[in-house]
């Protein structure tokens, strides 16, 4: 006999050993959720905490060793939670197909800070997504490599993040790290910012060829020396780079370029404003171009004229 009047929903009840009883959304958190949050008197990295905000983990590193690869567990870090890096990879994301979302706007966002040259934040697994949290240097003469993407993070989504100095001597030399031979890593909607006048080379250095990286909705505001995406170690002559719906200014006058490539990666640049940089320099460079596909991008170098559209050599490029 059919049955009817029953309303199909993508809610169902969870309840965790020690935790709340929740009602969740199994598109959203398809497995068991964890919390975390510093700031919360009686916090733990122990047994019998995580299951509940009102008696979360004290750490995310923690937090990510308590899921398990592949259930598609969620990690909750709350508002105010703040986490200190000393060492490499003191904070590691290295469970495959887990969320780890941060809760709260503004400065009330989760804040990890790496407070030694040698600090890093490592990711070593594939299918992860890493949400709302933001990363700072917080080491006078700069943190070598803020957050280290290593071989085997296919399939990686860092969203809503920020990765930032704290100061024009404390900062993310390189912003973001990417071995070699990734494939399917985005960032959508991320902030990068660094002082004037530092040492910042890059935000994003890529150590080897990598494959269908994509930049979408992200904002850099800074000075790095080198480039801002310095994509150049190796050649990409297929799904390659992507680039869409980004903004930048680099006020480094050196270099200030937005992006090197080998000659032959295939690279597409659509809705990109560029500010900044150094006089007669396309935002690509020319010896870096040859495999580039460009639409609706916009550039200027001198501050106080309209941007024109993105040139492929110098000398139709402002100066």
């Amino acid at each position: 006999m059919a049955v009817t009047g029953v309303n199909d929903t993508k809610l169902f009840s969870n309840k965790q050993p020690g935790g709340m009883f929740a009602v969740q959304d199994v598109a959203e958190c398809p497995g068991k959720v964890f919390y975390v949050g510093s700031n919360i008197t009686g916090a733990s990295d122990s047994a019998g905490y995580g299951a509940s905000p009102d008696a979360p983990y004290a750490t995310i590193d923690y937090g990510v060793s308590a899921c398990t690869a592949s259930r598609g567990d969620t990690v909750f870090v709350l508002p105010y939670h703040t986490e200190t890096v000393a060492t490499a990879a003191a904070l590691d994301f290295d469970i495959a197909g887990i969320k780890v979302i941060g809760l709260g706007h503004g400065d009330s966002r989760p804040k990890v800070q790496l407070t030694a040259q040698a600090s890093t934040v490592e990711f070593n697994a594939d299918d992860m997504w890493i949400e709302n949290i933001i990363f700072e240097g917080t080491f006078t003469n700069g943190v070598t490599a803020g957050l280290d993407i290593k071989t085997g993070c296919d399939d990686l989504m860092i969203k809503n993040c920020v990765i930032r100095a704290t100061a024009a001597t404390k900062e993310l030399l390189k912003g973001v790290t990417i071995e070699a031979t990734n494939n399917r890593i985005t960032f959508d909607g991320c902030t990068f910012f660094e002082f004037a006048g530092g040492d910042a080379t890059a935000a994003i250095y890529t150590e080897g060829a990598f494959t269908n990286l994509v930049i979408q909705n992200c904002d850099f505001r800074g000075d790095w020396s080198a480039a801002v995406l310095d994509l150049d170690a190796a050649a990409v002559t297929a799904e390659g780079l992507t680039v869409r719906d980004t903004y930048c200014f680099n006020v480094d006058a050196s270099a200030g370029l937005f992006c090197t490539l080998d000659n032959t990666t295939v690279a597409c640049f659509k809705n990109v404003h560029y500010l900044g940089g150094k006089a007669n320099t396309p935002p690509v460079p020319a010896a870096d171009d040859g495999a580039s596909y460009v639409s609706e991008c916009y550039g200027t170098e001198t501050a106080s004229t309209y941007s024109v559209v993105w040139p492929l050599t110098a000398t139709n490029y402002g100066g």
